[in-house]
């Protein structure tokens, strides 16, 4: 589902916006108890729906306190009530650091802002932006946060925008900073570009989840056709961090782990575990149906197995209008733990939860 702004009860929110997860460092390749068994998609062409990947053990979400740890409308910038969380970065001394893209009612009208805490429940939640638009003059919804690092004394943020006049739509950006509020400079050339044209990524490439280890970095994409087709998930390498290369078939196509092979998967949110990688994403187990939050885990972050043959259990209590809508993994205290937005009418709210074995 191509990204975008959608109106939903009069406010303006991202539709399926991507959003990263936490970096960190690739685990040894051995037995993972996240992890069941992986096996490759098939090279040529899109693989057949249903034997994509194969089913490992389960997953499910683990909601923690019966309310929002922030709530648009209430915290942050006035007249924002709607936030998307961007990106979650704990730094060495044990502050979380949170991106927060925080939209308005009328079109276009957006912030990004940085935020704090020491446990990721209560929040110091930042009300001023951290930048505006990078130089990048992108069209709505401007240079959208997906991901954050630390990585020596250098704060390094990816993420996504469209180019006004850009022939294709998304196209992927890195930044850096001395400080976590910034000032941002952004590169100058493109971390990562759509595909050639007619290819299953030639309408965008829109970076959600990046992990560095030594020696190389993983970045996990949502790709979409020029035409309106079924997005999937892409994985790219790179060596510095600035240019990547991509991996010619999907990672996790459309179609995989009960999602609707003529719909769409995105929102890749990936973390690295002493044991293996554990993957959330969004798909729809029918083209136009509410988005649900799915399951992957994987020893190398290249092969995956499914988290059961379906939707991750957990999340029953947002149902209806009021469903899960972006989401952001990080590491809370050494446990996967994720940001859930969730609607709440005319506003959005951010819940906490942790990600167990099903």
């Amino acid at each position: 589902m191509r990204r975008g702004p959608h109106v939903i009860t009069g406010a303006i929110v991202l539709l399926l916006a991507g959003c990263g997860g936490t970096s960190g460092t690739p685990p040894p390749g051995s037995d993972s108890p996240w992890t069941g068994v992986s096996a490759a998609p098939s090279a040529a062409g899109s693989p057949d729906p249903g034997a994509v990947l194969p089913i490992g053990d389960g997953l499910a979400i683990r909601v923690i306190g019966d309310g929002p740890v922030i709530e648009g409308g209430v915290d942050g910038p006035e007249g924002y009530p709607n936030d998307y969380p961007g990106a979650v970065v704990r730094d060495p001394d044990g502050t979380y650091h949170l991106y927060i893209a925080w939209f308005a009612a009328a079109p276009g009208d957006e912030v990004v802002t940085h935020s704090t805490s020491t446990d990721a429940v209560d929040w110091e939640v930042g009300t001023k932006p951290i930048y505006d638009d990078l130089g990048l003059a992108m069209r709505y919804p401007g240079p959208m946060p997906a991901e954050a690092m630390l990585v020596d004394d250098t704060w390094i943020m990816y993420g996504w925008g469209a180019s006004i006049g850009a022939q294709r739509a998304d196209a992927s950006w890195r930044a850096t900073a001395a400080e976590a509020g910034g000032p941002w400079t952004v590169d100058p050339a493109m971390a990562l570009e759509a595909g050639a044209a007619g290819a299953w990524d030639g309408g965008g490439a829109v970076t959600s989840a990046v992990v560095t280890g030594p020696g190389s970095v993983l970045l996990w994409f949502e790709g979409y056709p020029e035409r309106p087709g079924p997005e999937s998930i892409g994985l790219a390498t790179s060596r510095d961090g600035r240019a990547f290369t991509k991996e010619p078939e999907p990672a996790i196509p459309a179609g995989a782990c009960g999602t609707a092979p003529d719909a769409a998967v995105f929102q890749p949110n990936v973390l690295a575990t002493d044991d293996g990688y554990l993957m959330l994403f969004g798909g729809l187990e029918e083209a136009g149906g509410t988005p649900r939050m799915f399951g992957a885990t994987s020893l190398d972050g290249r092969t995956w197995s499914c988290a059961g043959d379906g939707p991750l259990p957990g999340l029953e209590q947002f149902s209806g209008s009021n469903y899960v809508h972006t989401f952001q993994t990080f590491q809370r205290d050494g446990r996967p733990a994720v940001l859930l937005e969730v609607l709440g009418g005319d506003h959005t709210e951010l819940w906490l939860a942790e990600i167990d074995r099903g």
